[in-house]
């Protein structure tokens, strides 16, 4: 597993919790998830999630910081998952769509 590393803007990582992903896909991926997290906090980097399942299904964490609130947070957005269909494109059209808005 390779996590950020290099100072830069923020991380949005896009996580498939679809139906394929239950079990230990699901889990591992949600590791990974909680690292980059706790990567990019340390190097000063703000970072949200996106969990999806099919291009309807995806939703944001928004800004996840390494204090006690924040991992409470995240943990609570990481109990969740969508099951049905995988589909990328909608979490891509949504981070798209959101940073697009944060640029404006």
């Amino acid at each position: 597993v390779h996590l950020p590393a290099a100072s830069g803007g923020p991380l949005i990582i896009c996580l498939d919790t679809s139906w394929s992903m239950t079990g230990l896909r699901e889990i591992l991926a949600k590791s990974v998830v909680l690292a980059s997290v706790i990567a990019a906090n340390s190097q000063g980097r703000e970072c949200r999630v996106v969990s999806f399942s099919s291009s309807n299904n995806a939703v944001e964490s928004g800004v996840i910081s390494c204090n006690a609130e924040g991992v409470r947070k995240l943990l609570d957005f990481l109990s969740y998952s969508f099951g049905g269909g995988t589909d990328v494109t909608g979490a891509l059209k949504y981070v798209m769509d959101s940073s697009s808005s944060e640029n404006d």
